[in-house]
């Protein structure tokens, strides 16, 4: 009687831990967040995202939750499992996307009354043409 191996299968990421630090670092940078901002955020102490961005090691599940949340991302993201990471840097601005983040859980009153004044400011601000540029 012949005894037939299983096929192993490859995982390609069988450890996502192995790169949390590197993840969480990037996208806590994409937020625009530093350590101490992200910290507060989450909940934690600035120490606590130091450690996580420089080690291999990942952090408990309720402060995963609490990263994850701060960063707007998932867990999955976090750990590095399913889609790779969303860029949340809005074309070079991560500031202004971290602003309109918190513009979106407004109430929708709030929203139409800081839309107004959008408005109102890029009506009033006309961009540079040509001829207005030219010193005479």
């Amino acid at each position: 009687m012949t005894t037939v191996m299983p096929r192993s299968r490859h995982v390609p990421d069988a450890n996502p831990s192995s790169e949390f630090g590197p993840r969480l670092n990037a996208l806590r940078k994409a937020a625009s967040f530093t350590q101490h901002e992200l910290a507060r955020a989450a909940g934690v102490t600035r120490r606590m995202v130091a450690y996580y961005e420089s080690e291999n090691n990942y952090p408990p599940a309720q402060v995963l939750v609490q990263l994850a949340r701060a960063l707007g991302a998932t867990t999955d993201e976090l750990l590095g499992i399913g889609a790779p990471p969303r860029d949340l840097s809005l074309h070079g601005n991560s500031h202004l996307a971290r602003r309109l983040k918190q513009l979106e859980a407004l109430p929708p009153s709030d929203q139409k009354a800081v839309f107004k004044v959008i408005d109102a400011l890029a009506t009033q601000t006309k961009p540079l043409t040509n001829q207005s540029r030219r010193v005479g």
